[in-house]
């Protein structure tokens, strides 16, 4: 029996706002931060069609932010030893939007295969979102002594807009495939193969979009060999990720002229055991 399900949702959340006890207003106290609220709305079809063997899966989404919260690196001086060092500090960049698609299809084409591939596209924009420019800034106090503040508004400091940029840790298109193939080999014992694609593109990892910190599009592929014992409720599995040995970066930061970089796992391999152990 064919089946074709439509719905809509809508969720609100809240992440309360606090202080940065690492980094001050420039007047000695620590510099506070709004709360988020977030407001999201999702509307979508589920179908199934031939019995089950393709189930195909649409969803829209767009999610509005008041107050978005931001991490960043800023600068600061120990009022102790007078060195200038880094920390954490949590933003507000205002309004933000993000909104984006999502596709998921399934089919068994054949017994014992399954075939799996999804496609996500996601957009997102700050309303107004201006950090602070601190060579600019250092510029227009030669002498120092001059305290400013990140994201905020004052004269005596000299901000950038970036608006324009993508959100950290996002890439706009990802795509997911999978294949899976069954055999029965002996009574009810299966030998299970399947391989595992991932791909996204492009992706930055701070809010400025810098090009040190950033990873241009890549995928990754995965390859499980699985054998299942039911009587003794075994299963083993001799596995590899990132078969093609790509290089690429999972995260990084920038700390005025130093940056660092965290690369991914390399090709891997390894062996699973998983017994289980009585239950229903």
């Amino acid at each position: 029996t064919d089946e074709i399900n439509a719905y809509v949702g809508y969720e609100r959340g809240f992440s309360s706002g606090g202080f940065n006890y690492l980094s001050d207003d420039g007047e000695g106290k620590p510099q506070s931060f709004k709360p988020e609220t977030l407001s999201g709305v999702e509307i979508g079809l589920k179908t199934s069609w031939f019995e089950n063997r393709l189930v195909a899966n649409f969803s829209f989404y767009w999610n509005d932010y008041d107050q978005k919260q931001v991490r960043v690196q800023v600068a600061r001086t120990s009022p102790v030893t007078g060195n200038i060092g880094f920390s954490d500090a949590i933003l507000n960049a205002g309004d933000a939007t993000i909104q984006g698609a999502e596709i998921e299809i399934s089919a068994q084409p054949i017994e014992n295969l399954l075939l799996v591939a999804g496609l996500g596209l996601q957009f997102n924009s700050y309303d107004d979102f201006k950090v602070l420019d601190e060579d600019a800034t250092a510029a227009l106090h030669p002498n120092g002594g001059y305290s400013c503040v990140e994201a905020y508004s004052d004269p005596g400091c000299v901000y950038t807009d970036i608006s324009d940029k993508q959100f950290p840790f996002m890439p706009e298109y990802t795509l997911s495939l999978l294949a899976r193939y069954t055999w029965n080999v002996y009574r009810d014992w299966d030998l299970i193969l399947a391989g595992d694609y991932a791909w996204q593109s492009k992706v930055y990892f701070d809010i400025r979009n810098t090009e040190d910190l950033s990873q241009p599009s890549y995928g990754l592929l995965n390859l499980r060999l699985t054998a299942v014992v039911p009587e003794t409720e075994t299963s083993v599995s001799l596995w590899t990720r990132n078969v093609t040995d790509e290089e690429f970066l999972s995260a990084g930061f920038s700390l005025g002229a130093y940056v660092t970089r965290y690369y991914g796992m390399p090709r891997t391999f390894g062996v699973t055991i998983t017994q289980s152990f009585g239950g229903p």
